[in-house]
């Protein structure tokens, strides 16, 4: 069975320090206002303690769904060689791959109907699980700090 997960950064968060808290779980959006409205349903809460209204509420109904920025939410794909998830949007370093580029995007490629890795470049390489390692945020922020 395809396992359909999402992340996304919590808004609250992401306004504030520019790098919000990672949320996971089903991606969920609402027509608030007239403007779509990304969420994540944080299936990790405990449903039964939950009640919509009143002050008996155990666990507020904002906790089961969190808002995110939209621009980052990404759809998960599959594991990197090093058995990470990968989802759209993840920032990847290239193994074997006939390319100067050392990392890129995972992106998926409407026309193509396929994952790709984006380098920035109008080439783009193929997106090969195990050829792909995820850089984590901590690794991409120090090389950034070096240059």
């Amino acid at each position: 069975m395809v396992e359909s997960k999402y992340r996304g950064r919590r808004v609250d968060t992401y306004v504030i320090l520019g790098l919000g808290e990672w949320v996971y779980g089903s991606l969920v959006i609402r027509n608030c206002d007239g403007y779509p409205r990304e969420y994540i349903y944080n299936s990790s809460v405990d449903e039964t303690e939950i009640y919509e209204c009143g002050e008996d509420a155990k666990v507020p109904l904002s906790s089961l769904f969190i808002p995110v920025h939209p621009d980052t939410v990404g759809q998960y794909i599959t594991k990197d060689r090093k058995d990470n998830d990968i989802y759209t949007g993840s920032r990847v370093k290239l193994f074997g791959v006939p390319s100067d580029a050392q990392e890129g995007i995972v992106v998926y490629d409407d026309e193509e109907a396929m994952f790709r890795v984006d380098v920035g470049t109008e080439e783009y390489c193929p997106f090969i699980p195990k050829e792909v390692e995820v850089i984590s945020e901590a690794q991409a922020l120090n090389k950034k700090g070096g240059e």
